[in-house]
């Protein structure tokens, strides 16, 4: 199957649970909290089983990785990668910054991207080497090359140490630009790097569902995406640093991995 079908089979399967976001944002009557006290919801399993079952349907024999069901090996080269509810917190409080995230790895590779906010109606999506799209029209990273004047973005785990560190670098940011901002859904924050909404993103704690879609779509978009120490991301990495690439270098130095 080629690269173009294997998008739109991702594009389909988002707009799918963005149906069952849409049908209960504001009307969840109650949540539980998993073991690291991260928020979960009906939304977040029923989402994640439309889109795991849509593309089993279309893609028998890919493996999947999903935040909230862990992995289901179909003993392929091929990998998706699926958080069915970006942003659970905010869709809880009926703030609409939230969005599914769908990736797929080649090996260890990502070679496509989808990231989709049900409210706004916004298609974040890229594949490897085609470049970064929003609904269609082409998207890039701003060009902003000031950290005085840039527009961050951050987020962390919920453990101790992702949360230490995310305060020592928020300190250091904040006494340079008072544009820092904490506003709860990785894989959105990073398609706002790619569409220059955002000048830089930066986090602590990640796991591959919160960032495989969102990385490729800033690096096509014209950004550039590290760990904290400068060094390639991968599906291992701990921390990330999304930028427009104008900021990259400064950023690194500033914050480093020295937290």
């Amino acid at each position: 199957m080629d690269l173009d079908s294997l998008l739109r089979i991702a594009i389909a399967a988002a707009k799918q649970a963005g149906e069952i976001h849409r049908k209960w944002f504001g009307k969840l009557k109650s949540f539980e909290f998993k073991e690291d006290h991260s928020l979960i919801t009906e939304v977040d399993i029923s989402s994640e089983e439309c889109i795991k079952n849509y593309l089993r349907g279309e893609t028998p024999g890919f493996s999947i990785l999903a935040e909230e069901s862990g992995s289901l090996h179909g003993g392929s080269e091929y990998l998706w990668v699926i958080d069915p509810l970006d942003g659970t917190t905010n869709y809880t409080h009926m703030i609409p910054f939230f969005s599914i995230s769908i990736a797929l790895y080649k090996h260890s590779e990502v070679i496509l991207g989808v990231v989709y906010n049900p409210l706004t109606d916004e298609t974040f999506y890229a594949k490897l080497n085609g470049g970064a799209y929003l609904n269609d029209k082409e998207i890039s990273v701003a060009k902003t090359n000031s950290l005085k004047e840039s527009f961050i973005s951050f987020c962390h785990a919920p453990e101790e140490e992702s949360v230490r560190k995310i305060s020592v670098a928020f300190s250091k940011l904040k006494r340079i630009t008072s544009r820092v901002r904490q506003v709860g859904a990785a894989s959105l924050e990073l398609s706002y790097v790619a569409a220059g909404r955002f000048d830089a993103f930066i986090m602590f704690g990640v796991k591959p569902w919160d960032v495989s879609a969102g990385v490729l779509i800033v690096k096509e978009a014209g950004g550039v995406v590290s760990d904290l120490k400068g060094e390639a991301f991968n599906f291992s990495s701990k921390d990330i640093i999304a930028t427009n690439s104008f900021l990259h270098s400064s950023l690194i130095s500033l914050l480093g991995d020295r937290n």
